[in-house]
């Protein structure tokens, strides 16, 4: 899987789903290496998209 950056809503969901589907892969696999991918890219949009703010 070629790494870029999730540009909507639309392909975070669909990285989610795929994500949720591939997870539990063995480790070393092409599902594993994707699985990977895609927390990257998932968490990179949510911080982006998702920010929480600290509390004070």
């Amino acid at each position: 899987m070629e790494s870029q950056k999730l540009k909507s809503e639309v392909e975070y969901r669909r990285a989610l789903q795929r994500f949720e589907m591939i997870f539990l892969s063995k480790k070393d696999t092409k599902e594993s290496n994707e699985a990977d991918e895609l927390a990257k890219l998932i968490h990179e949009y949510e911080d982006l998209h998702y920010k929480i703010d600290t509390p004070k």
